[in-house]
Protein backbone atom coordinates (compact mmCIF):
# COMPACT_ATOMS: atom_id res chain seq x y z
CA UNK A 1 0.00 0.00 0.00
CA UNK A 2 1.54 3.37 -1.06
CA UNK A 3 2.00 5.60 1.95
CA UNK A 4 3.35 8.89 0.15
CA UNK A 5 1.04 10.58 1.51
CA UNK A 6 1.26 9.74 5.10
CA UNK A 7 5.08 10.03 5.27
CA UNK A 8 7.68 12.11 6.54
CA UNK A 9 9.30 11.72 2.85
CA UNK A 10 6.60 12.64 0.37
CA UNK A 11 8.56 13.03 -2.26
CA UNK A 12 10.15 9.42 -1.86
CA UNK A 13 7.95 6.09 -2.74
CA UNK A 14 7.10 4.21 0.32
CA UNK A 15 4.76 1.36 0.49
CA UNK A 16 4.11 -0.44 3.90
CA UNK A 17 4.25 -4.05 3.97
CA UNK A 18 2.12 -6.10 5.46
CA UNK A 19 3.76 -8.58 8.08
CA UNK A 20 4.88 -12.25 7.30
CA UNK A 21 4.38 -10.84 3.99
CA UNK A 22 7.26 -13.31 1.80
CA UNK A 23 9.45 -11.66 -1.07
CA UNK A 24 12.38 -13.43 -3.14
CA UNK A 25 15.20 -11.21 -4.63
CA UNK A 26 15.25 -11.38 -8.12
CA UNK A 27 17.96 -8.95 -9.25
CA UNK A 28 20.84 -6.78 -7.46
CA UNK A 29 21.63 -3.39 -9.31
CA UNK A 30 24.77 -1.72 -8.63
CA UNK A 31 24.14 2.04 -8.48
CA UNK A 32 27.81 3.25 -7.89
CA UNK A 33 29.68 4.54 -4.87
CA UNK A 34 28.41 1.79 -2.44
CA UNK A 35 24.85 1.82 -3.14
CA UNK A 36 22.94 -1.89 -4.57
CA UNK A 37 19.14 -1.46 -5.74
CA UNK A 38 17.42 -4.86 -4.85
CA UNK A 39 14.33 -5.81 -6.67
CA UNK A 40 12.26 -8.06 -4.64
CA UNK A 41 9.31 -9.89 -6.20
CA UNK A 42 6.42 -11.19 -3.77
CA UNK A 43 5.52 -14.75 -3.70
CA UNK A 44 2.87 -16.83 -2.29
CA UNK A 45 2.73 -17.94 2.07
CA UNK A 46 2.73 -21.42 2.32
CA UNK A 47 0.69 -20.96 4.80
CA UNK A 48 -2.77 -18.46 4.66
CA UNK A 49 -2.06 -14.99 6.55
CA UNK A 50 -5.49 -14.90 7.57
CA UNK A 51 -7.55 -17.94 7.92
CA UNK A 52 -11.23 -17.11 6.28
CA UNK A 53 -13.68 -18.27 9.03
CA UNK A 54 -15.85 -21.42 8.47
CA UNK A 55 -19.51 -21.64 9.33
CA UNK A 56 -18.80 -25.02 11.16
CA UNK A 57 -16.15 -22.74 12.89
CA UNK A 58 -18.53 -20.36 13.82
CA UNK A 59 -20.90 -23.16 15.05
CA UNK A 60 -18.11 -24.18 17.18
CA UNK A 61 -17.25 -21.33 19.19
CA UNK A 62 -20.86 -20.64 19.39
CA UNK A 63 -21.46 -24.12 20.99
CA UNK A 64 -18.06 -24.60 22.93
CA UNK A 65 -19.79 -22.26 26.02
CA UNK A 66 -22.72 -24.43 26.22
CA UNK A 67 -20.97 -27.76 26.05
CA UNK A 68 -18.49 -26.58 28.81
CA UNK A 69 -21.76 -26.23 31.60
CA UNK A 70 -23.27 -29.38 30.24
CA UNK A 71 -19.87 -30.58 31.21
CA UNK A 72 -19.87 -28.92 34.30
CA UNK A 73 -23.50 -29.74 34.86
CA UNK A 74 -22.62 -33.48 34.11
CA UNK A 75 -19.81 -33.46 36.65
CA UNK A 76 -22.26 -32.18 39.35
CA UNK A 77 -24.43 -34.99 38.63
CA UNK A 78 -22.05 -37.79 39.10
CA UNK A 79 -20.53 -36.75 42.48
CA UNK A 80 -24.35 -36.05 43.57
CA UNK A 81 -25.03 -40.20 42.84
CA UNK A 82 -22.19 -41.14 45.16
CA UNK A 83 -22.72 -41.96 48.70
CA UNK A 84 -21.35 -39.91 51.57
CA UNK A 85 -17.89 -40.18 53.10
CA UNK A 86 -16.77 -42.89 50.70
CA UNK A 87 -15.05 -43.59 47.44
CA UNK A 88 -15.97 -40.96 44.60
CA UNK A 89 -14.36 -42.67 41.19
CA UNK A 90 -13.62 -39.73 38.33
CA UNK A 91 -10.62 -41.25 36.49
CA UNK A 92 -10.56 -40.60 32.92
CA UNK A 93 -13.32 -37.74 32.83
CA UNK A 94 -11.00 -35.48 30.40
CA UNK A 95 -11.45 -33.11 33.73
CA UNK A 96 -9.40 -29.82 33.74
CA UNK A 97 -7.71 -27.37 36.35
CA UNK A 98 -11.34 -25.38 35.46
CA UNK A 99 -13.03 -28.54 36.77
CA UNK A 100 -11.46 -29.13 40.17
CA UNK A 101 -13.72 -26.32 41.86
CA UNK A 102 -16.67 -28.70 41.43
CA UNK A 103 -14.39 -31.65 42.53
CA UNK A 104 -13.79 -29.71 45.62
CA UNK A 105 -17.08 -28.45 46.59
CA UNK A 106 -19.03 -31.40 45.65
CA UNK A 107 -17.27 -34.46 46.35
CA UNK A 108 -14.57 -33.05 49.11
CA UNK A 109 -16.67 -30.61 50.95
CA UNK A 110 -19.81 -31.53 50.52
CA UNK A 111 -19.50 -35.61 50.43
CA UNK A 112 -16.84 -35.65 52.31
CA UNK A 113 -15.44 -38.60 50.19
CA UNK A 114 -12.78 -41.03 51.98
CA UNK A 115 -11.37 -42.03 48.67
CA UNK A 116 -10.84 -39.51 45.33
CA UNK A 117 -9.55 -41.04 42.05
CA UNK A 118 -9.02 -38.48 39.64
CA UNK A 119 -6.47 -41.03 37.44
CA UNK A 120 -5.61 -40.26 33.85
CA UNK A 121 -7.36 -36.43 33.58
CA UNK A 122 -5.51 -33.48 32.82
CA UNK A 123 -4.75 -32.00 36.13
CA UNK A 124 -1.86 -29.51 36.04
CA UNK A 125 -0.49 -28.00 39.17
CA UNK A 126 -2.78 -25.56 39.21
CA UNK A 127 -5.67 -27.83 40.17
CA UNK A 128 -3.32 -29.52 42.30
CA UNK A 129 -2.92 -25.75 44.29
CA UNK A 130 -6.39 -25.65 44.29
CA UNK A 131 -6.78 -29.38 45.82
CA UNK A 132 -4.27 -28.69 48.38
CA UNK A 133 -5.94 -25.77 49.72
CA UNK A 134 -9.03 -27.75 50.32
CA UNK A 135 -7.09 -30.06 52.62
CA UNK A 136 -6.49 -27.89 54.96
CA UNK A 137 -7.94 -29.42 57.96
CA UNK A 138 -9.21 -32.12 55.80
CA UNK A 139 -10.08 -34.66 58.38
CA UNK A 140 -12.26 -36.97 55.72
CA UNK A 141 -10.06 -38.34 52.73
CA UNK A 142 -7.94 -41.00 53.38
CA UNK A 143 -6.98 -41.93 49.40
CA UNK A 144 -6.15 -39.25 46.61
CA UNK A 145 -5.00 -40.80 43.62
CA UNK A 146 -3.53 -38.63 41.17
CA UNK A 147 -1.83 -40.95 38.86
CA UNK A 148 -1.37 -40.06 34.91
CA UNK A 149 -2.15 -36.42 35.04
CA UNK A 150 0.23 -33.44 34.70
CA UNK A 151 0.77 -32.57 38.00
CA UNK A 152 4.91 -31.50 37.69
CA UNK A 153 7.34 -30.96 40.52
CA UNK A 154 5.49 -27.71 40.93
CA UNK A 155 2.28 -29.25 41.52
CA UNK A 156 4.10 -31.86 44.38
CA UNK A 157 5.30 -28.83 45.95
CA UNK A 158 1.94 -27.26 46.94
CA UNK A 159 0.38 -30.55 47.77
CA UNK A 160 3.36 -31.43 50.02
CA UNK A 161 2.98 -28.20 51.77
CA UNK A 162 -0.25 -28.95 52.93
CA UNK A 163 0.68 -32.57 53.66
CA UNK A 164 3.63 -31.52 55.75
CA UNK A 165 1.67 -29.42 58.51
CA UNK A 166 -1.89 -29.32 57.85
CA UNK A 167 -3.46 -32.39 57.34
CA UNK A 168 -3.42 -35.27 59.55
CA UNK A 169 -6.35 -37.43 57.62
CA UNK A 170 -4.46 -38.34 54.17
CA UNK A 171 -2.93 -42.16 54.33
CA UNK A 172 -2.44 -42.92 50.71
CA UNK A 173 -1.19 -41.01 48.13
CA UNK A 174 -0.23 -41.83 44.17
CA UNK A 175 1.41 -38.97 42.09
CA UNK A 176 2.67 -42.00 39.75
CA UNK A 177 3.46 -40.84 35.78
CA UNK A 178 3.31 -37.26 36.48
CA UNK A 179 6.69 -35.92 35.44
CA UNK A 180 8.12 -35.75 38.42
CA UNK A 181 12.02 -35.37 38.82
CA UNK A 182 14.17 -35.53 42.16
CA UNK A 183 13.50 -31.71 42.42
CA UNK A 184 9.98 -33.22 43.28
CA UNK A 185 11.35 -36.00 45.17
CA UNK A 186 13.31 -32.87 47.42
CA UNK A 187 9.76 -31.74 48.25
CA UNK A 188 8.47 -34.91 49.22
CA UNK A 189 11.30 -35.91 51.46
CA UNK A 190 10.75 -32.44 53.35
CA UNK A 191 6.93 -33.27 53.89
CA UNK A 192 8.14 -36.86 54.95
CA UNK A 193 10.23 -35.28 57.77
CA UNK A 194 6.88 -33.72 59.51
CA UNK A 195 4.42 -36.27 58.36
CA UNK A 196 3.34 -38.87 60.38
CA UNK A 197 -0.02 -40.04 58.49
CA UNK A 198 1.07 -41.08 55.30
CA UNK A 199 1.58 -44.95 54.93
CA UNK A 200 1.42 -45.48 51.22
CA UNK A 201 3.01 -43.67 48.62
CA UNK A 202 3.49 -44.73 44.81
CA UNK A 203 5.44 -42.54 42.69
CA UNK A 204 5.86 -45.40 39.42
CA UNK A 205 6.58 -44.08 36.05
CA UNK A 206 8.50 -40.52 36.91
CA UNK A 207 11.60 -39.50 36.10
CA UNK A 208 13.30 -40.11 39.24
CA UNK A 209 17.11 -41.19 39.09
CA UNK A 210 19.45 -42.23 41.74
CA UNK A 211 19.77 -39.30 43.59
CA UNK A 212 15.98 -39.30 44.42
CA UNK A 213 16.54 -42.46 45.45
CA UNK A 214 19.62 -41.61 48.16
CA UNK A 215 17.13 -38.77 49.26
CA UNK A 216 14.15 -41.04 50.48
CA UNK A 217 16.24 -43.47 51.37
CA UNK A 218 17.48 -41.15 54.09
CA UNK A 219 14.98 -39.71 54.96
CA UNK A 220 12.66 -43.28 55.66
CA UNK A 221 16.20 -44.66 57.17
CA UNK A 222 16.54 -41.63 60.01
CA UNK A 223 13.59 -39.88 59.98
CA UNK A 224 10.65 -41.04 59.50
CA UNK A 225 8.57 -43.89 61.77
CA UNK A 226 5.24 -44.28 59.63
CA UNK A 227 5.29 -44.83 55.84
CA UNK A 228 4.61 -48.63 54.58
CA UNK A 229 4.25 -48.97 51.36
CA UNK A 230 6.64 -47.05 48.62
CA UNK A 231 6.29 -47.69 45.15
CA UNK A 232 8.76 -46.61 42.54
CA UNK A 233 8.68 -49.23 39.12
CA UNK A 234 9.14 -47.54 35.81
CA UNK A 235 11.50 -44.81 36.79
CA UNK A 236 14.06 -45.35 33.88
CA UNK A 237 16.90 -43.56 35.34
CA UNK A 238 17.07 -45.89 38.74
CA UNK A 239 20.36 -47.76 38.05
CA UNK A 240 22.50 -50.62 40.23
CA UNK A 241 23.71 -47.31 42.62
CA UNK A 242 20.56 -47.48 43.85
CA UNK A 243 20.58 -51.07 45.69
CA UNK A 244 22.71 -49.94 49.06
CA UNK A 245 20.54 -46.62 50.15
CA UNK A 246 17.73 -48.86 49.53
CA UNK A 247 19.16 -51.94 51.62
CA UNK A 248 20.32 -49.37 54.10
CA UNK A 249 16.62 -47.48 54.60
CA UNK A 250 15.19 -51.46 54.95
CA UNK A 251 17.43 -52.24 57.75
CA UNK A 252 16.95 -48.92 59.36
CA UNK A 253 12.89 -48.03 58.46
CA UNK A 254 11.33 -50.98 60.34
CA UNK A 255 7.59 -49.96 59.36
CA UNK A 256 8.31 -50.40 55.71
CA UNK A 257 6.01 -53.58 54.30
CA UNK A 258 6.53 -53.37 50.48
CA UNK A 259 9.15 -51.81 48.26
CA UNK A 260 8.16 -51.83 44.40
CA UNK A 261 11.64 -50.99 42.26
CA UNK A 262 10.06 -53.14 39.11
CA UNK A 263 10.70 -51.93 35.32
CA UNK A 264 13.53 -49.59 36.38
CA UNK A 265 16.82 -50.05 34.91
CA UNK A 266 18.83 -52.46 37.35
CA UNK A 267 21.17 -54.86 35.69
CA UNK A 268 19.98 -58.71 36.19
CA UNK A 269 23.33 -59.32 38.17
CA UNK A 270 21.96 -56.27 40.50
CA UNK A 271 18.87 -57.55 40.69
CA UNK A 272 19.71 -60.32 41.70
CA UNK A 273 22.35 -59.34 44.44
CA UNK A 274 19.20 -57.32 45.94
CA UNK A 275 17.22 -60.42 45.96
CA UNK A 276 19.60 -62.06 47.86
CA UNK A 277 20.32 -59.33 50.44
CA UNK A 278 16.65 -58.67 51.63
CA UNK A 279 15.83 -62.17 52.05
CA UNK A 280 16.78 -61.76 55.35
CA UNK A 281 14.26 -59.20 56.26
CA UNK A 282 11.41 -61.90 56.40
CA UNK A 283 9.32 -58.90 57.54
CA UNK A 284 9.12 -56.73 53.89
CA UNK A 285 8.16 -57.84 50.50
CA UNK A 286 10.39 -56.22 47.62
CA UNK A 287 10.26 -56.76 43.66
CA UNK A 288 12.53 -55.89 41.73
Amino acid sequence: KNIRNHSFFPHEDEVLLIAATQFKVVASLDQGHGLHMIQLKEIDSPVPLIQSVTPSALMNEASSEPNHHKNKAQLKQLIAQCSPRARIDLCSKQLEDEDIEIVVNEAIINKRCAWLELGGNKITHIGVSILADALLDNNALLTLNLYRNCVSDIGVKYLVKTLSSNNHTLKELSLSQNGITDTGVEYIVNMLKTNRTLIQLWLNGNDISDRGVRLLAKVLGNENSTLKELYLSSNKSITDSSIDPLWDMIKRHQPLKKLYICDCNLSELGKERFRKTVMSKKSIRVLV
